[in-house]
């Protein structure tokens, strides 16, 4: 009798294991499925950056956290992107860096996101800069930057040292 219980609630126990494991794993990739796929979205209004053909351009792309100063130039479908990342003072001064990502969104004409990638990642401090030879998704007229900062609480007191996450990705849907 004592071994039937033992199997009975073994069953029982691998069942609800296995339920767990389904709704944690549906959990988890159906909620990263939807934060990195761009099916459907577009970019933000007063976010794009116009593909100019041939004369190199530059500008900034700037948010309450950090400026982007960049410099690009497109030759036919060939990108050629680099910058440098500048941080404001609030976000070095109270958060210390300790993981960094800066994004590239390609849009087509009527700016919807048909491409992404990661132009530089960075962890810990340092100049950050990027120089990238990137080929266009066809159709591309289009990009945009978004970022993800993770930081360290530098001050004291009350979450002295917590982890807090910075992001700004101009996605609309």
């Amino acid at each position: 009798m004592h071994r039937h219980y033992l199997v009975r609630n073994s069953k029982r126990l691998v069942v609800i294991s296995a339920l767990i494991f389904g709704f944690v794993s549906v959990a988890f990739f159906g909620c990263s499925n939807f934060l990195i796929n761009y099916d459907g979205a577009k970019i933000r209004a007063g976010y794009e950056i116009p593909l100019v053909t041939d004369d190199k351009k530059m500008g900034h792309y700037t948010t309450r956290d950090l400026t982007v100063d960049y410099e690009y130039q497109l030759q036919g479908d060939t990108l050629h992107l680099s910058g440098k990342v500048r941080f404001s003072d609030f976000l070095t001064r109270e958060y210390g860096l300790r993981y960094f990502n800066l994004s590239l969104l390609f849009a087509d004409g009527e700016n919807n996101i048909i491409g992404s990638t990661s132009l530089t990642s960075a962890g810990y401090g340092g100049p950050i800069t990027f120089d990238r030879t990137l080929k266009l998704p066809t159709q591309a007229t289009t990009m945009a930057f978004g970022f993800t900062y993770t930081g360290q609480s530098m001050g004291g007191g009350e979450g002295a040292g917590g982890s807090y996450d910075f992001w700004d990705y101009p996605v609309v849907r």
